[in-house]
């Protein structure tokens, strides 16, 4: 490779790193928990395993790193939509006992975006925020 490529393909990689102004990375907490009742309305689960808790999302794996939301035992992470001003960032996971949605709404402005799954091992919906 010669030193030209090489430098084009430098200039290539931080031009698209600056252009990219999306984070790599999510840092969210669960602030509520959600579970189906059987008349069907989604109702809250005051005192909700997980309320609280943390978790990380890797934009450009769809990964999920947390104590009660994660994805290490799934065989693969789908990234449905990457995210913009326009759309929303959408993973899926099949965690063969269920399946992990995540959305995280790019459509909100400012530094926080609201988010929106399916809980911890199939126990409803959370919600919070991420940033």
């Amino acid at each position: 490779m010669t030193l030209g490529k090489i430098g084009t393909g430098c200039a290539t990689l931080l031009f698209s790193s600056v252009v990219s102004a999306a984070p790599l990375f999510y840092d969210c907490v669960v602030d509520h928990h959600y579970a189906l009742a059987t008349d069907g309305q989604l109702s809250a689960v005051e005192d909700g395993e997980g309320i609280g808790s943390k978790f990380h999302v890797n934009r450009v794996t769809g990964d999920v790193a947390g104590k009660y939301l994660h994805t290490r035992n799934a065989p693969a992470v789908r990234i449905v939509n990457r995210g913009t001003a326009e759309s929303p960032f959408i993973i899926t996971a099949d965690l063969k006992s269920h399946i992990l949605v995540l959305e995280v709404n790019e459509l909100v402005e400012g530094e926080s975006k609201p988010f929106v799954s399916s809980a911890m091992e199939g126990t409803g919906f959370i919600s919070g925020l991420c940033k």
